[in-house]
């Protein structure tokens, strides 16, 4: 905390002042300053970006925020209890085509930083369903056995981009049912253990098989 007296504030003032005014008198008594110690650290940014996606297209890849933490600056009170720094409310209504955003950012009063809005990419394709039969692994298998299911495959239904429908294919997936610790009565569920990040699964039927342990 410091007192600046009238005399002080007037020769601060007057260079500052345009040639074609003349400053007369400071009425204030004086200015009183507060000062606080200041801190820089660097934060992580939680984004949230709102939109909607517009029929018979799906994300190709997780949206993307190209940084992902800041530099803050601000009183060492508030610095030291941030934890991160959100954005803006944005809602970027219906999209059916990859867009790059620059999202606003948000801060508490009195702390700057290093740059307010940051890039946030969205990628979009355009998907149609495509149906694959899927060969059933056994997981569980006794050693020297060797399993049979019926039926051997299972049928897969997904969305798949368009500029990827040709490359996904029926090794693209993996498909395990686990005989470890099955009853006499009881048949192996179907689970889906692998799959690429860019395909939606819609179906996989049928969800149980039965099989045949051969020696």
């Amino acid at each position: 905390r410091r007192a600046i007296p009238r005399e002080e504030l007037e020769q601060a003032l007057r260079p500052q002042l345009p040639s074609d005014l003349t400053l007369e008198r400071v009425l204030n008594d004086g200015l009183i300053c507060h000062f606080t110690r200041t801190q820089r650290k660097v934060v992580p940014l939680r984004i949230q970006v709102d939109y909607a996606l517009t029929k018979q297209y799906m994300r190709l890849k997780p949206d993307t925020l190209l940084q992902d933490s800041i530099w803050v600056l601000g009183p060492a009170s508030i610095i030291d209890t941030l934890r991160y720094i959100a954005n803006k409310p944005l809602d970027l209504g219906t999209l059916q085509e990859s867009t790059l955003v620059q999202v606003p950012l948000d801060a508490p009063p009195g702390v700057e930083l290093e740059r307010w809005a940051v890039d946030y990419a969205i990628s979009l394709s355009e998907f149609t369903v495509k149906r694959l039969q899927i060969p059933v692994q056994p997981t569980g298998l006794p050693k020297g056995f060797q399993v049979r299911f019926l039926p051997s495959t299972v049928e897969l239904r997904c969305c798949v981009p368009l500029e990827l429908y040709d490359r996904i294919t029926p090794e693209s997936f993996t498909v395990q049912a686990n005989i470890s610790d099955l009853k006499a009565d009881k048949r192996p569920f179907v689970q889906l253990t692998n799959k690429p990040d860019n395909v939606q699964v819609l179906l996989l039927e049928p969800q149980y098989v039965d099989y045949l342990i051969l020696r």
